[in-house]
């Protein structure tokens, strides 16, 4: 199975090592495509008056091991992740896992979630639960953010 990896994130620069590490290590493994969108939304461009840096710092890093960088600057939201959703279509993946930069994974999660979908081939769709924290990493909310992502 082919999975296609729909990162996005932006100004994430002090996550990006933990968020990306289990996937990288995992890569050969599972036959992982990974397509990043990185740039400010428009949604935070209108909001916070900023503007793209360019690369990000981690960038030379990781560009061997990312398969497709889609640089963005002030596009919405659903149209940043679409252009970055056509690579990975255009190079066969069977299933699209969102991953957003401020969701981290261990490499037995991503491991485990993935035994679990090969077994659940019929569902079309899977939500992710995660542990809601605010503000500080630290402050936790006891409802869960449960978003579709697989």
């Amino acid at each position: 199975m082919r999975i296609g990896i729909l990162g996005c994130g932006y100004d994430c620069d002090e996550n990006i090592h933990e968020v990306l590490k289990p996937w990288i290590e995992l890569k050969s493994q599972y036959n992982f495509v990974f397509s990043i969108a990185h740039g400010p939304f428009k949604e935070y461009l209108d909001l916070y008056k900023t503007t793209d840096k360019g690369n990000p710092s981690w960038y030379n890093q990781y560009k061997d091991s990312i398969d497709n960088f889609y640089f963005h600057n002030g596009e919405l939201e659903h149209e940043a992740r679409n252009n970055a959703l056509q690579f990975l279509l255009k190079n066969g993946c069977d299933l699209i896992w969102l991953l957003d930069f401020d969701e981290f994974y261990t490499a037995p999660q991503i491991d485990s979630i993935i035994k679990y979908v090969e077994k659940d081939v019929d569902t079309a769709w899977y939500k992710v639960c995660f542990k809601n924290y605010v503000f500080d990493n630290q402050t936790f909310i006891a409802e869960p953010f449960c978003p579709p992502r697989i």
